[in-house]
């Protein structure tokens, strides 16, 4: 298949010239023409954008823009407090202040990713636009044109982020009385991908080969796969926290605390994936952390409870997954008996599975959403929607008073 070739954001395309002294253009990072129109007497051209994507429409703008600048009247572009690029500096400058502190150090990145993004960025797009003219089809008009630089369309989740992000810069313009109310958020298509996870069946016999490889002296790629592993797949289904690097893999011993009468652990994930929670465990993750503290006896309160040989927690996450790997190969649980492909993450679905399941209809999902650090939607799109009730749980939660 032919490779699309890639066009800078500032690389002049489709040049159409009107008449001498005016023409119009288009360049690799925005979908409007430009006008170059020569200026009568003082010998420079000026560039404008027409704001029309049509070239016909264009041309015509592109008279009119003459026109004005031919009777004196001035051009000038968009007053700096009215543009998006200007709310989208305070956007990055207010996460950045708190990313690590109130927030996970991550917590400015995605949206810099989205508004940077060379060439089809919300800046490269929307950067000098006056923030008054970005409506609903304005933004509709942009994921299409996402969509029209690439062979595969945008997934509905990603198309959302560029939304959503759009709509933290104009909240700025909001408070700021600049725009009386934000855009009405275009209808994004949305096909839920299945979340796959692990039967129970599957769980145990993943348990069984894990314990069975790591007393047989297994290195992968030089890494050896010991218990450390199986207490990794343990606590992710027992603590209900992502198997990521902002996650699971970020947790230190003095991130954790022992709740009375050693029900259960309690563990701050500061830098979870919808920002810092605090979470309890199940009763069966206080047995697991203890067996992890005997692994490593010289630990201290600063370790990692994980790996904690591994300072760089990217190299742990990807050597765990290795390992992970390779236990799925040999107990021939690479995918499951639908042909979907089983992860890491597969835990963490039979995790929250599980707890739905064996709740039988009682646990509140509002905190076990909390808990987790996802939400209510989340749990009934992916988890609830599925599941059948007994005829006993109907009895006892829908039939008596």
């Amino acid at each position: 298949m032919a490779q699309k070739k890639n066009v800078s954001k500032n690389s002049k395309i489709g040049k159409k010239i009107i008449r001498k002294g005016l023409s119009i253009y288009k360049t690799g990072g925005s979908p409007y023409w430009y006008a170059r129109m020569l200026v009568r007497g003082e010998r420079k051209y000026v560039v404008r954008s027409t704001n029309e994507t049509s070239r016909v429409q264009a041309t015509i703008a592109a008279e009119e823009l003459l026109e004005d600048l031919s009777r004196g009247q001035q051009l000038q572009g968009t007053p700096i407090k009215r543009q998006f690029g200007h709310y989208a500096e305070q956007l990055v400058k207010d996460q950045r202040r708190i990313a690590g502190k109130e927030r996970a150090k991550s917590f400015s990145k995605n949206d810099e990713q989205i508004l940077n993004r060379d060439p089809d960025g919300l800046l490269s797009y929307f950067g000098r636009m006056d923030v008054a003219e970005i409506n609903t089809p304005k933004i509709r008009e942009y994921l299409n044109f996402l969509d029209d630089r690439r062979e595969k369309p945008l997934a509905p989740p990603t198309k959302e982020k560029q939304v959503i992000t759009l709509r933290k810069v104009l909240t700025y313009a909001y408070e700021e009385g600049i725009i009386q109310q934000l855009p009405l958020k275009p209808k994004i298509p949305r096909k839920d991908n299945p979340r796959v996870a692990f039967t129970e069946t599957e769980y145990k016999k993943l348990l069984k080969t894990t314990r069975e490889l790591s007393s047989e002296g297994i290195k992968v790629r030089g890494v050896p796969l010991t218990m450390e592993l199986y207490y990794f797949i343990t606590m992710v289904v027992h603590s209900f926290m992502r198997p990521t690097e902002g996650e699971i893999f970020n947790i230190k011993h003095r991130d954790i605390r022992l709740v009375k009468n050693s029900t259960s652990l309690e563990i701050n994930c500061i830098e979870g994936k919808t920002g810092s929670r605090t979470l309890n465990t199940t009763t069966d993750a206080v047995g697991m952390y203890k067996h992890l503290k005997e692994l490593h006896p010289d630990h201290t309160t600063d370790d990692y409870i994980l790996f904690p040989q591994y300072k760089n927690r990217s190299t742990a996450l990807r050597n765990v997954n290795r390992l992970f790997n390779y236990v799925l190969d040999v107990a021939s649980l690479k995918t499951n008996a639908n042909d979907e492909k089983l992860v890491p993450y597969s835990l963490r679905h039979y995790c929250l599975r599980t707890r739905l399941k064996k709740s039988g209809g009682e646990i509140n999902v509002f905190i076990l959403a909390k808990n987790a650090g996802t939400s209510v939607d989340q749990l009934e799109r992916f988890y609830i929607s599925d599941m059948e009730l007994t005829g006993k749980e109907r009895q006892k939660h829908l039939v008596k008073n």
